[in-house]
């Protein structure tokens, strides 16, 4: 069950060009999907709050300084309720709890209570010096703190498992374009510094009574150079080589307060690379637009986080792993086929192996060297079509769509292929979706029904755990004008 409420209020005329708030409520409470027995009680709860603030001007004190600024603050709730007495298997056998305390999925009981709250901040400034130079500025930051509160299931444990987690991230970024040759070559240059830190305690096998407190703090540069030059009007060859570095999320790094341990020491992800690809972008002279882009793309991947188990039965936690390399290809094309019908279609092709020679920590080799990476698919592709015109059925200001969309994702491995008889796979799936919808009034009203996973395909997620079947949604949409 979900109930989500929001409100936003956009003023257009006051010295900034556009000051928007927004107030977004949700509640929310998800049963549990029973895989290896029929859980029956347990569910996942959360309450939440979110209100975001969002300032734009042009000009900004400056001619050609432009300002964009958004900041948002998160509060919410939330935990796993698993406190049954007896489970059931799926022939509706009784059975004991995983307790004496209850519970049906885990090792342990759970009655979670967590508390988080978030902060985040993004401030944009561009400058355009003259029709040749422009700078930009780039400002991102956020907070985090996780509150984990679970008694019964510390209870159940004999130790706490989950603590109060803080986290810390500041991106900076400083852009510098160059536009030559009538604007058919663009260059854009950017340097960036990533700054984290967080604070948790942490607890391993030899250590679960006496967890160590752990306090991280780092700062790292990168920067990505991209440009794109213009042979024609309609056909361009673009680039970019990059030393970039992801953050850690927030779940990877403080965790969720029940099923992710938290994992302060964990290092950002750093990776160099290569793109290059062709676009092709014709606009028709009926308005219509088509594309072809053609990619290729190479990665070099150091301490890739990878979501592994963990000591205590049931939870996980985020890890890193080592070193990756990545090569590959896609396509895209996409374009109106005429003025009622545009179709599209992409395919993916990407080759992720493992490319540590030695067993971490040891010199033995490494028996995964040269390995794909398992639970990531490498062939992929996605086909769709809309079918859309006014007035179809007579009226006036009505617009109707029909919209269907298919995806495609090869076998692939959820473990490590060592060998030939290896028969963990992920089969291959084609799923379908569709839909309709009808607007009134200028799209004032909006009526939509939606079928997804039409044939109602057994589907699978990259750790092997089924995924839900045939859904089918109607959503109602009115803009108060």
């Amino acid at each position: 069950n979900k109930i989500m409420a929001g409100m936003s209020v956009k003023a257009t005329k006051w010295w900034f060009d556009e000051v928007k708030w927004e107030l977004i409520f949700l509640k929310t409470r998800q049963e549990i999907q029973g895989i290896d027995l029929d859980v029956r009680e347990a569910y996942n709860h959360s309450v939440s709050g979110l209100t975001t603030l969002a300032l734009k001007r042009k000009n900004f004190f400056l001619d050609g300084l432009d300002f964009d600024f958004d900041i948002g603050y998160f509060i919410g709730k939330y935990g796993l309720n698993d406190k049954a007495s007896n489970r059931y298997d799926w022939d509706g056998n009784k059975l004991p709890a995983v307790s004496p305390y209850g519970g049906e999925q885990n090792n342990f009981p759970s009655d979670g209570r967590n508390r988080s709250n978030e902060l985040t901040s993004k401030l944009n400034l561009g400058y355009t010096i003259d029709k040749h130079h422009g700078i930009n500025l780039n400002v991102y930051f956020d907070r985090n703190s996780l509150h984990p509160n679970d008694s019964l299931m510390d209870k159940a444990l004999g130790f706490q498992s989950n603590f109060p987690s803080k986290m810390k991230t500041l991106t900076t970024g400083l852009s510098y374009d160059l536009t030559l040759f009538d604007g058919r070559f663009q260059n854009a240059f950017t340097l960036k510094n990533f700054i984290f830190s967080s604070h948790s305690r942490s607890i391993d096998v030899y250590s679960v009574r006496s967890p160590e407190p752990v306090k991280v703090f780092k700062s790292y540069f990168g920067f990505s150079d991209a440009f794109r030059y213009k042979f024609t009007d309609d056909l361009m060859l673009k680039g970019s080589f990059n030393s970039e570095v992801r953050i850690p999320t927030s779940e990877e790094l403080i965790g969720n307060g029940y099923s992710i341990l938290a994992s302060p020491a964990l290092k950002p992800e750093r990776t160099s690379g290569v793109n290059l690809g062709m676009l092709y972008r014709h606009l028709k002279q009926d308005g219509g637009l088509v594309e072809i882009e053609l990619n290729g793309f190479y990665n070099q991947l150091k301490d890739m986080i990878r979501f592994t188990p963990d000591m205590i039965p049931t939870m996980a936690r985020y890890r890193n792993f080592g070193s990756v390399r990545t090569r590959g290809v896609e396509l895209d094309v996409k374009g109106d086929v005429c003025p009622v019908l545009y179709l599209y279609a992409n395919g993916t092709y990407q080759d992720l192996r493992d490319v540590r020679k030695l067993t971490p920590g040891t010199t033995v080799e490494n028996p995964t060297y040269m390995k794909r990476i398992p639970n990531v698919p490498y062939l992929l592709a996605n086909f769709g079509a809309e079918f859309h015109k006014e007035n179809l059925f007579g009226g006036k200001e009505q617009n109707t769509r029909f919209l269907f969309d298919a995806s495609y994702v090869h076998t692939y491995f959820y473990d490590f292929e060592v060998s030939r008889y290896q028969d963990k796979k992920i089969p291959s799936a084609l799923t379908m979706d569709a839909a309709i919808e009808h607007s009134f009034k200028n799209d004032q009203w909006v009526l939509t029904f939606k079928v997804k996973n039409l044939m109602d395909r057994r589907v699978v997620s990259e750790f092997n755990r089924p995924l839900p079947g045939r859904y089918i949604g109607v959503k109602v949409r009115y803009l108060l004008k």
